[in-house]
């Protein structure tokens, strides 16, 4: 049986090691934390539970393909409970509360009442989301890996999924914040903010689609959960988990991956898939760097982005959306910028 190495438990780690053990191959997965899950992760203090990660989740959804794949690594099983929370959040403007709900003509019946002169654009935006309603994810073979169960496009699914095609140059060409600022009123603006300025607005557009279709819902248990079970899917397929073991760098032999070095030791494999971030592989884990085209452009063209999380237990219920948003009377200053918007994420209810 030939072995493989798996650096990093984070959510691709851990995908990757179910389906190389369930592929027959002999599987360890090596993470230097203590628990599995790596960036996708959620904490429990005194009774709180404070989410880092899975605000949604798309492919909650059964109707959805990418659901199979959380099904098939245990991510998900048929006693997790989804929340579908609604409104999905809304944001204080001066006073009122605007709420962007899950149905994407719901929220633009509720945009347009309160800004009349954003018609045209409210209705491009609802057709847009509508165009991605169809959008589905294939799995196929790609180079030196063969799918089990391809899924490829029929005629059928390609035709549903037509309408989205037009709108993919469009949309790629620009970013979040200029799709949002699209729109005169300043409320709106604000609220379409649910993914980073500067992706592209297709993400936008997408995730909107996804919670229009019913998709996008917060698993029980969060982060936290998810990843636990997916770690007791790998494990009870026979693969070996090494918490708290931190790979020093991966031995090539005549340009192959032979295995790796730890702190403590080294194990062969007869090949080892990393899923360390990978500026940060490429600095620590190879003696010569590599030098891949596809690589370069990375160190080039990546910047690197932190996300600050404050959380915060209050012994009361709170009712509402799970993300409220507001715009303080001046900006909040935090590591050099100035920071626009505050928004406070509720999961009371959804442990």
């Amino acid at each position: 049986m030939k072995k493989i190495i798996v650096i990093g438990a984070g959510i691709s780690g851990l995908s990757a090691a179910i389906y190389a053990q369930r592929s027959g191959f002999e599987v360890t997965l090596c993470e230097q934390h203590s628990i599995a899950g790596g960036m996708c992760t959620s904490w429990r203090r005194k009774g709180y539970l404070f989410e880092g990660a899975v605000h949604w989740m798309t492919g909650s959804s059964a109707k959805t393909e990418l659901h199979q794949l959380w099904k098939e690594t245990g991510a998900l099983n048929d006693t997790t409970k989804v929340f579908l929370s609604e409104p999905f959040r809304a944001l204080e403007w001066k006073g009122k509360i605007i709420n962007l709900y899950r149905n994407i003509e719901k929220t633009t019946e509720q945009l347009l009442a309160l800004s009349p002169g954003d018609r045209k654009q409210l209705r491009l935006l609802a057709n847009d989301v509508k165009a991605f309603s169809n959008m589905q994810m294939p799995i196929f073979d790609i180079k030196g890996v063969k799918a089990q169960n391809p899924k490829r496009m029929n005629f059928g699914t390609l035709a549903k999924m037509l309408p989205a095609f037009p709108r993919l140059g469009r949309l790629g060409k620009m970013s979040c914040k200029d799709y949002a600022q699209q729109f005169a009123h300043p409320a709106i603006q604000r609220l379409l903010c649910i993914v980073p300025d500067e992706y592209s607005a297709t993400s936008l557009i997408a995730t909107l689609a996804t919670l229009d279709i019913g998709d996008g819902g917060y698993p029980e248990g969060g982060s936290l959960a998810m990843a636990d079970r997916m770690r007791k899917t790998f494990e009870g397929l026979g693969g070996k988990l090494l918490l708290s073991t931190k790979v020093k760098k991966v031995n090539i032999e005549n340009g192959a991956a032979t295995g790796v070095t730890l702190e403590n030791g080294t194990l062969a494999a007869d090949a080892v898939i990393v899923t360390q971030e990978t500026i940060a592989a490429l600095d620590q884990l190879f003696d010569t760097p590599l030098q891949d085209a596809w690589l370069a452009d990375i160190r080039n063209n990546t910047k690197p982005e932190v996300c600050t999380f404050i959380g915060v237990g209050i012994r009361a219920e709170i009712s509402g959306p799970p993300v409220l948003s507001w715009v303080p009377e001046q900006p909040v200053s935090y590591a050099g910028m100035a920071v626009p918007e505050i928004s406070f994420n509720n999961y009371n209810g959804v442990k």
